[in-house]
């Protein structure tokens, strides 16, 4: 209280009468002063008026007193001036003058309202009485059960009509609310009936549960509108499914083995953790599953916590109870004391044993998480393993059906463009590389004047290439095909079969002729009718690209009627796949070359001539661009000697998966 005064306080001043009082009585009476907020007003020693009020079982009474100047005051106690009795009460009843009603001490006191009417009604006065309650910290109001203090009722008009100050309260009849005035705004206190919020009305809202979240439910339990609970966020899965221990399916049934068991023991991590399980009796059991039971209340004895055993069909199952990142659970092993019932000895009883117990460790439970909303993490992004099952990693793309698959491009680059194992590659003089293998470079530059061949034939090159590759010098595969046929003194030779990487494959070689007829030209793929011609779009791309990469096959001998020997087949031109994974450069000078050669001439007479070896095949994929500064491509069939006839043409192919670019013989 800031203040104890009691000028311009009215009833807020109080006492009760400490000796009774007779209906004479004027001087001398004394009133006890009630305390406010544990300090004592003081009384005013100026003339003023009190009421006096009695209740009995019966009835009540009260009489109005005026007061003398001279009332003096000693700590609680008041002895108040002169008093006047007999004024008239509002009711209008008289009283003789100088004689009042007889009061019994404890009878209350209260120093009446300062304005009244010509009747003596008692008023209020509202400017001095709120006045005076602005100069107490706290003010008590007391009350039989019956009293109660009410504020002002107001509709929202006649609120807002008020001239307000800070820390008014009103009660709103327009919204059944009560109103403060704080900050310069009326508010609505939160007690009484609130309306429910929506997208325009500030009002209740309600915390979803998880099951509101998932079903989208749009009000709660009490009508309000619902929002997003942060304890139902999450930036990533978790929860977690337990990590258990399956024993072997040779775990010893019930029996005499088990209940002769009283001091049964193993070893075992849980969560990280050792723990030697001993002392077990199962002396008591009747089956399996009592065993069971037996060993979960050892094993949660020893970890304090809520592990399961249980026995399944022929085997046991221990869990973790975790469903944390933490979860993780060991095959069981001998503690070296006791009997062991791990499995390990010469008795399986548990089976739960290295080699023979099966762990499997906890993996993350998405469902555990259904109807929580997800948040980004510390990377702006929502985690992967959010948006569905498997494991993602920059190889892997999203299905519809909600798993992580690895992308083409990882295929492409694991079987297109190999590992890299053979390192970088520069041919800075010719060289010749063996077909029989396969080729795995980083990078691959060929040198201006430089050449590449193969130091065996009719066996397709592969290369595969994980970074760039320029080619400045010429890759010659003429005649690397498979041979044309020989030359003989009577009958005649076939070309052989041209090889594919696919085993089995083939394209059959030109045909030596009887009598005295030339030989058939050799055959590329583009002219055998099971290919019908360089086409890459097929059901499977890889499969594509190997059967197109085969050798020409070489030209038929022509045959002899005499004893002249008759012209030999011409060879195929070789054939390979490249494959690069970054850019390809072709300077100005490169050449790219897989012609058939061609036949020879019989010796005369009655002798036939060769036939030419079929074009080979080359085709190049690249990952990246192509920058081509002009090279030249050939891969044409092999002449054929006199009126025989030439080798079918072979095709070299040079594509860009990055921007569709094509180049070709």
């Amino acid at each position: 209280m800031t203040s104890t005064s009691a000028a311009g306080y009215h009833d807020l001043l109080e006492g009760k009468l400490i000796s009774s009082v007779t209906t004479t009585k004027s001087t001398g009476v004394t009133v006890k002063v009630k305390q406010v907020n544990g300090a004592t007003p003081t009384w005013s020693t100026a003339a003023h008026r009190l009421k006096v009020t009695q209740r009995t079982a019966n009835n009540s009474k009260a009489e109005i007193w005026d007061v003398a100047a001279g009332t003096t005051q000693s700590g609680q106690t008041v002895t108040l001036g002169t008093i006047t009795r007999g004024i008239s009460l509002s009711d209008g009843t008289d009283f003789s003058a100088g004689t009042g009603i007889s009061f019994a001490a404890g009878a209350d006191v209260f120093l009446a309202w300062d304005s009244h009417d010509a009747a003596l009604t008692v008023k209020k006065d509202l400017t001095n009485e709120y006045t005076a309650l602005q100069s107490f910290d706290t003010v008590d109001f007391t009350t039989d059960g019956t009293e109660y203090f009410k504020l002002p009722s107001l509709t929202t008009t006649e609120r807002d009509a008020l001239s307000a100050a800070e820390g008014m309260m009103v009660y709103n009849e327009t919204t059944s609310q009560l109103n403060s005035y704080e900050g310069g705004n009326w508010v609505a206190s939160t007690s009484g009936s609130v309306a429910n919020a929506s997208t325009t009305v500030a009002g209740k809202v309600e915390e979803a549960t998880v099951a509101e979240q998932g079903s989208s439910t749009g009000a709660g339990a009490t009508g309000a509108r619902l929002f997003p609970s942060t304890a139902n966020l999450i930036k990533a899965h978790a929860i977690y499914t337990p990590a258990y221990l399956t024993g072997g399916g040779s775990a010893t049934a019930h029996g005499a083995l088990w209940t002769g068991v009283t001091d049964g023991s193993f070893t075992i991590s849980i969560d990280g953790t050792e723990y030697d399980i001993t002392g077990l009796d199962f002396s008591a059991t009747t089956d399996e599953d009592g065993i069971a039971a037996a060993i979960q209340v050892a094993i949660r004895a020893a970890t304090s916590s809520t592990e399961t055993c249980v026995w399944s069909t022929d085997h046991f199952i221990i869990s973790s109870v975790l469903t944390t990142s933490s979860s993780a659970i060991t095959v069981t092993s001998a503690v070296g004391s006791g009997t062991d019932i791990s499995g390990a000895g010469a008795t399986e009883y548990m089976d739960c044993e290295t080699a023979v117990g099966t762990v499997t460790a906890k993996v993350i439970n998405p469902s555990a998480d259904e109807n929580k909303l997800t948040i980004l993490d510390s990377t702006g992004v929502h985690a992967a393993e959010n948006l569905g099952t498997g494991t993602a990693d920059s190889t892997k793309y999203l299905r519809g059906d909600g798993t992580w698959q690895t992308l083409l491009s990882a295929v492409l680059e694991s079987k297109m463009f190999g590992d890299g194992s053979d390192g970088a590659k520069t041919i800075a003089s010719s060289e010749n590389l063996n077909p029989a293998s396969e080729f795995n470079y980083t990078t691959l530059s060929l040198a201006a004047g430089q050449t590449l061949g193969l130091s065996s034939v009719n066996t397709p090159l592969i290369v595969k290439c994980r970074g760039n590759v320029t080619i400045n010098g010429t890759i010659d595969l003429d005649g690397d095909g498979s041979a044309g046929g020989t030359g003989q003194g009577s009958g005649s030779d076939s070309g052989d079969d041209a090889n594919s990487p696919i085993s089995g494959f083939t394209i059959d070689g030109g045909i030596g002729q009887a009598g005295d007829n030339d030989g058939l030209k050799g055959l590329s793929i583009l002219s055998t009718t099971a290919e019908g011609g360089l086409t890459l779009i097929e059901s499977s791309f890889l499969t594509s690209l190997y059967r197109y990469v085969v050798c020409g096959s070489g030209g038929g001998s022509g045959s002899s009627a005499d004893a002249n020997v008759s012209g030999d087949g011409g060879n195929g031109g070789g054939a390979a796949l490249l494959y690069i994974a970054g850019d390809l450069t072709l300077g100005a000078a490169s050449v790219i070359t897989a012609d058939g050669t061609a036949g020879s001439l019989g010796e005369g007479g009655g002798a036939g001539d060769g036939a030419g070896g079929g074009g080979g095949a080359v085709i190049i994929i690249v990952g990246g661009s192509i920058t081509d500064g002009g090279i030249t491509l050939g891969a044409t069939g092999g002449a054929g000697a006199g009126a025989a006839a030439a080798g079918a043409a072979g095709k070299i192919y040079i594509y860009s998966i990055l921007d569709g670019t094509i180049i070709t013989s």
